[in-house]
């Protein structure tokens, strides 16, 4: 992906696919009382955590992986349920279209921390749109787009390694196993969606004899050791757009 040139900033930076796609990519969402903000609680408090958002979506949702059509154009889009998009629109329409039309204040408050970001566009996808359906009471038939990329999709092709890596993970808990023993399960799972999706080379340890200690191993670049498949930010990015809506 890094190969091909797609979009130019305003500020006249280029933009390859792979970092385009790079923007729609966003961790999970964290909400909070205000109030408790950089303070010492004495009190009980409530939390709630969806428990396995991501293995199950990896489970039974589709993925981007062909790539059918891409355009930079400032244009009224029509979507077809049939594909999976990702849509760069600008944050006053964002605001005018969707926003304005939830009526609940804190789901305003959800979706604006979730796309905040320093450029006057949001990256919405798929998942995304659907969410916002739910809030606003109707279908979303035509987007106003800056830019957009339309994808196939398919079923995730690892389903096996999550199944062997949930279950194991799973009966080590329910075993009351130590919590090394539950991660070298779990951590196999995170790396398929998480961090490694976004780096094109990250470390690679070897143990070091003369030392008694791993040292991080680097190419004749100078890069870390271990190249990634950047193809996998699609992947990701999608995942966590289907955690939310999850």
């Amino acid at each position: 992906l890094t190969d091909y040139m797609f979009i130019t900033s305003k500020t006249g930076k280029r933009l390859n696919v792979y970092q385009y796609i790079h923007q729609f990519y966003k961790g999970g969402l964290n909400m909070y009382n205000d109030k408790y903000v950089g303070k010492l609680i004495h009190e009980h408090i409530v939390h709630i955590d969806l428990n396995s958002s991501y293995p199950t979506v990896m489970r039974y949702r589709k993925y981007p992986t062909f790539l059918v059509d891409g355009k930079v154009e400032n244009t009224t889009f029509k979507l077809d349920k049939n594909y999976y998009y990702y849509l760069q629109i600008s944050k006053y329409a964002f605001e005018r279209l969707y926003l304005n039309r939830i009526k609940s204040k804190m789901v305003k408050k959800m979706f604006i921390k979730y796309f905040a970001n320093s450029s006057e566009f949001v990256y919405v996808q798929t998942p995304h749109i659907k969410i916002i359906e739910k809030f606003i009471g109707h279908k979303i038939l035509k987007v106003p787009v800056v830019s957009y990329l339309k994808f196939k999709t398919e079923p995730f092709g690892g389903l096996p390694v999550i199944q062997y890596n949930y279950q194991k993970k799973t009966e080590l808990k329910k075993q009351h196993a130590s919590k090394g023993e539950v991660q070298a399960f779990k951590v196999p799972l995170n790396g398929i969606y998480g961090i490694p999706a976004l780096r094109p080379f990250y470390p690679l340890y070897e143990f070091d004899k003369s030392i008694k200690n791993f040292i991080s191993v680097k190419d004749d670049l100078g890069n870390f050791g271990f190249k990634n498949s950047q193809r996998n930010i699609t992947f990701a990015s999608s995942v966590t757009a289907w955690a939310l809506y999850q």
